[in-house]
């Protein structure tokens, strides 16, 4: 049953990159996603799959996991990167960011603590939301594709029953913050959609 259910998270996660690039690339007044988010997002999901490596003994339904969050993450930057042609640019704000992301990062290559180094992913992982969250509240609109998101929730929501039943605090904190992080996100999308729409 633990091992249908990460499967499932899996092809689940690959579905939803598959989806999220298609709509970025072709339905442009839907999405804007924050470049900045997902960069913070592949620094964070690789260090946590890092970490699920050096753990001992390792657990590979945790790496499994991991692998679709990194997956993910990377393509998505990778498609925003060709959507703008190369041609990036960060608000203040962002390489704010971006680099209280690495500067916590940096403490995994001073420590190489697998615990410390799943902590330090959290962290960036929450950082990683601020450039998105300022995003929408500057556009004064939704930026994101609301099934996207849902569909990161069903994902982050499925991923506590194999966290559970493995013991393993540090997936079920994973999970936990991501279920709240992408319901938080979620909240704000639709205050703004509905904010969108009366001002039509």
């Amino acid at each position: 049953m633990k091992t249908s259910v990460i499967v499932l998270i899996f092809l689940l996660s690959l579905v939803n990159t598959y989806r999220y690039s298609k709509i970025i690339k072709k339905e442009v007044e839907k999405a804007d996603p924050s470049l900045a988010m997902w960069f913070i997002f592949t620094l964070a999901v690789a260090l946590n799959a890092a970490s699920l490596l050096i753990q001992r003994p390792i657990n590979l339904e945790a790496v499994f996991y991991g692998l679709a969050d990194v997956i993910m993450c990377a393509s998505v930057s990778i498609v925003i990167v060709v959507r703008a042609k190369g041609k990036v640019a960060f608000s203040s704000f962002e390489r704010g960011c971006l680099l209280v992301s690495y500067a916590i990062a940096l403490f995994w290559f001073l420590t190489m603590n697998s615990f410390w180094t799943s902590v330090i992913a959290q962290t960036i992982l929450i950082v990683g939301y601020f450039p998105t969250i300022q995003k929408i509240r500057n556009a004064g609109r939704n930026t994101e594709p609301f099934s996207i998101w849902i569909c990161s929730l069903v994902n982050g929501s499925l991923s506590l029953y194999p966290a559970i039943e493995s013991g393993n605090l540090l997936s079920v904190g994973y999970s936990v913050r991501a279920i709240i992080l992408v319901s938080v996100l979620l909240m704000l999308m639709y205050k703004y959609e509905q904010r969108s729409k009366r001002m039509v």
